[in-house]
């Protein structure tokens, strides 16, 4: 039997720790409500986490180069029709891989990403094509297409036993995904 949790984060603008640390606890299906902060406190918390996520990209360099300070990794694969699909991919342990709302980006799960980053899991996110650092592409804005170039990003980055979470449109991509490709990369439960 395969469980598949979906978790409804309301775009309240932030990404209050309280507000992580009570989605973390949730760890279900259910009505989650978040606070406010406001975007300055959003944006430092933002920035935070990309820098904390850079120095640990950078200590654990899959590629075995090193940044520079101030320099992004800019972290792309390639799908069959040629597009380029923007990811990132922070941490060790068992994956959680986050997929965004329409017309939103990775960057919105940075809070959640470093908040589960830090608790021992490897956490992922990408840019929908079409949304992003992803190729701006006219041909397959459509969830077949969407839940494809995840499993791209599954086999690129040969996930296993992972946890998907999708907001929004994001939750019909991980369930197109699920029709098309199956349930194979998700833990095996009782």
């Amino acid at each position: 039997m395969v469980q598949i949790a979906m978790l409804l984060v309301l775009p309240l603008g932030t990404a209050d720790v309280s507000y992580i640390g009570f989605v973390a606890k949730a760890g279900r299906a259910g009505n989650v409500i978040g606070t406010t902060g406001g975007r300055k406190r959003y944006r430092r918390r933002r920035d935070l986490a990309n820098k904390q996520a850079t120095e640990v990209y950078c200590q654990r360099s899959q590629h075995g180069f090193k940044l520079s300070q101030g320099e992004h990794p800019m972290t792309t694969i390639t799908t069959k029709d040629g597009t380029q699909i923007y990811y990132k991919d922070w941490g060790t342990g068992q994956p959680i891989v986050f997929s965004h709302g329409w017309p939103l980006t990775a960057d919105d799960w940075d809070g959640q990403m470093l908040f589960f980053g830090q608790h021992g899991y490897r956490v992922i996110t990408h840019d929908r094509r079409g949304h992003g650092r992803s190729s701006q592409t006219w041909d397959g804005n459509e969830m077949d297409t969407y839940a494809d170039d995840l499993a791209a990003l599954f086999e690129k980055l040969d996930l296993k036993d992972a946890i998907m979470v999708g907001h929004s449109t994001g939750g019909g991509e991980v369930a197109r995904y699920l029709g098309r490709h199956g349930a194979s990369v998700l833990p095996k439960r009782c």
